[in-house]
């Protein structure tokens, strides 16, 4: 159980997890909203474990955050900050719960990376939030929708 998580390195990634093994766990909890900062924009942290927990997290820093593909769904509950740099999914259960909202709190970009028929639906249960004079952009491979 962690309440934050922090990769500061300047360049290079960090891997949480292990894409082979399926049981493997990490569960966001905290006095206050779990954080998981990626400091700098040319580094990025790739999460194979399976989520957990119930307070979402905020995505912060510079750099790139990946929910990478494994067969399980993340299934903590909480909403999701993003701000800054950029959040990685590769299928809507990357997001927890298909009842927790995104908020773009900083000029960020939320990735779409389909890892397996090349499309992600989000669920109607999200609401997708810009806060006040915030840019934000849902990427899919080249194209970008602000």
């Amino acid at each position: 159980t962690v309440g934050s998580i922090a990769a500061s390195n300047a360049s290079g990634n960090v891997v949480i997890g292990d894409n082979t093994i399926q049981n493997e766990t990490i569960t966001l909890a905290g006095a206050t909203k779990p954080t998981i900062t990626v400091s700098n924009g040319s580094a990025a942290m790739f999460m194979y474990a399976n989520v957990l927990g119930t307070d979402g997290f905020i995505k912060d820093g510079a750099g790139r955050m990946t929910f990478r593909f494994n067969t399980n769904d993340h299934i903590y509950t909480g909403n999701i900050f993003i701000n800054g740099g950029s959040l990685g999914i590769q299928k809507d259960s990357s997001l927890g719960d298909a009842n927790n909202d995104i908020t773009f709190g900083g000029n960020s970009t939320l990735l779409v990376e389909p890892s397996t028929n090349g499309t992600v639906t989000l669920g109607s249960g999200r609401s997708i939030t810009l806060s006040n004079g915030v840019t934000g952009a849902i990427q899919t491979g080249s194209a970008t929708t602000e």
